[in-house]
């Protein structure tokens, strides 16, 4: 299965996707935009496999700064 067929609907239908990216955008800055205290983001990506060495590094620095 292609990339392409897999997500058909995501390329057939562009304007609702980027609607629903756009309220996915919305609402987790409207979320952040409650929390009263200095925040840090970690984007990434869902291929890291969770055994990567980079992985595993940005979940113990997420963890290093959460308890401080």
């Amino acid at each position: 299965m292609t990339r392409l067929h897999k997500n058909q609907e995501y390329y057939e239908k562009t304007e609702w996707t980027v609607e629903k990216v756009r309220q996915e955008i919305d609402a987790g800055l409207s979320l952040l935009g409650k929390i009263d205290k200095k925040i840090v983001t970690f984007f990434g990506s869902h291929r890291v496999p969770e055994d990567s060495k980079y992985y595993k590094h940005c979940k113990n620095v997420a963890f290093e700064l959460g308890k401080k």
